[in-house]
């Protein structure tokens, strides 16, 4: 049995590559960043370490275990152990068995109206979320609004679509100092704000540290 802590691939091909996980650093050994999997074809089975997604590479018995718990938004698949029983010689049988341990996450993506609407996402109640918002214009108290349905909320944001900033004092927009045309950061006019017209940077900056 060899075990290493290693990126492993199972060939040229793009398929044959490993699935990662946006939680994973970037390995090298050697001044190498990945290792082929033909180094251990001398090995009846191989364990390996680094990527979080249980799977195996190149063939059954080369394979990573993955975490037992998820480190990011990306890791919303199954966890498991791999269970691997030997003979003396060499044979191997793999089991994998399904964890029930910490809490799973979920992403999703829509309007306001759409992810707040009754009956949508029920999955998401009581699991680590994070949502992308995609309204046109501002959306005021977003994630305070969003916590309300899903108490374990703990990423908001925003897709190109739309615009969304937290921290953001409910004022009328007559009393921004300064504004500045910004037309690619919107789809279309919002009633609050000239038309083709966002709030500067630094308008939201003053007031995230107001607000701290």
């Amino acid at each position: 049995m060899a075990v290493a802590h290693a990126f492993v691939i199972g060939g040229d091909r793009p398929e044959d590559r490993p699935h990662e996980s946006t939680s994973e650093r970037v390995l090298e050994v050697g001044g190498h960043g990945a290792v082929d999997a033909s180094v251990f074809e001398g090995f009846s089975y191989t364990a390996l370490g680094h990527l979080h997604r249980p799977q195996k590479v190149g063939r059954e018995t080369i394979r990573y275990c993955g975490t037992p718990l998820p480190y990011s938004f990306s890791e919303d698949h199954q966890k498991s152990v791999t269970v691997v029983d030997m003979d003396a010689d060499g044979a191997v049988e793999i089991t994998d068995v399904n964890l029930k341990a910490g809490r799973k996450v979920y992403s999703m993506i829509g309007t306001m109206d759409e992810l707040l609407a009754e009956g949508t996402h029920p999955e998401a109640v009581d699991r680590f979320v994070r949502a992308t918002v995609t309204d046109p214009g501002v959306v005021l108290n977003a994630k305070s609004r969003l916590e309300e349905r899903y108490p374990l909320i703990i990423e908001v944001s925003c897709s190109r679509r739309g615009l969304l900033r937290q921290r953001v004092l409910d004022r009328k927009f007559s009393r921004i100092g300064s504004i500045r045309s910004k037309p690619s950061l919107r789809s279309g006019p919002n009633e609050n704000i000239p038309n083709q017209m966002m709030p500067t940077e630094g308008f939201w900056q003053r007031q995230s540290k107001q607000q701290k």
